[in-house]
C-alpha cells in the first residue's frame, strides 16, 4: 500500500494503524469468496456459455422444437488434455460455432476434478455417462430429441472443417446407425 493512500483522509487511518492484519484478512477473504463465485459456480440458467447448455432436459426440449439433434459433449474440462485440444482446435472456432448454430443443439456434460459443480448437474452427468456407456473423454454423442443415440465420435485431427465434415456424415441418414 502506498503512503499516499494510507494517509488519505478518505480512509480510517486509525483502523489502518491498529488493525492492518484485520483489514488485509477481510480483503483476502472477499477476494477468495468472489473468486469461488466466479470460477466454481454453475450458471443458474442452465447454460455454460457460447451456446452450450448444461441441462439435458433443456437440450431435449430445444431439439424437439428445432428438429435438430443434440451434440452431447462429455468432457473433463479442467484435467483432460485431449478435451482441451479438441476445444481449442474445433469447438472454440468460429467455423464450428456457426455450423453448430445451424445444425445441432449443444450440450456440455462436464466432469471436472478441481472445479465445483451443482449437485443436480453432477448427478445428471453421471447418469448420462452410465446410460450411454461413456468410457473416455472427449466423447461426443449425437442424440435425437428422445435421447436415442444417432452416432458417436470424439476428437479427430484436421481442425474444424474436417471435424464438421465427419459430423455431418454421422448425422446424415446414410451415416446413422441402423
Amino acid at each position: 500500500m502506498s503512503r499516499d493512500i494510507a494517509m488519505s483522509p478518505g480512509l480510517d487511518n486509525c483502523l489502518m494503524r491498529q488493525h492492518p492484519l484485520s483489514l488485509i484478512s477481510a480483503l483476502l477473504a472477499a477476494c477468495v469468496m468472489l473468486g469461488a463465485t466466479l470460477v466454481g459456480a454453475e450458471p443458474e440458467s442452465g447454460a455454460a456459455g457460447d451456446g452450450w447448455l448444461i441441462q439435458y432436459e433443456q437440450a431435449a426440449e430445444q431439439s424437439k422444437q428445432s428438429k435438430r439433434p443434440i451434440l452431447a459433449y462429455f468432457t473433463g474440462s479442467d484435467w483432460c488434455e485431449w478435451c482441451a485440444k479438441f476445444e481449442k482446435q474445433v469447438l472454440e472456432t468460429d467455423v464450428f460455432k456457426q455450423w453448430a448454430d445451424e445444425h445441432v443443439i449443444l450440450l456440455k456434460l462436464d466432469f471436472p476434478k478441481s472445479r465445483s459443480q451443482a449437485d443436480e448437474v453432477k448427478q445428471q452427468n453421471m447418469k448420462l455417462k452410465e446410460k450411454y456407456h461413456v468410457k473416455g473423454f472427449p466423447t461426443v454423442l449425437f442424440l435425437d430429441a428422445d435421447g436415442q443415440v444417432i452416432n458417436r465420435t470424439g476428437y479427430r485431427p484436421g481442425g474444424p472443417d474436417a471435424w464438421i465434415k465427419h459430423a455431418e456424415h454421422l448425422i446424415s441418414p446414410a451415416g446413422t446407425k441402423s
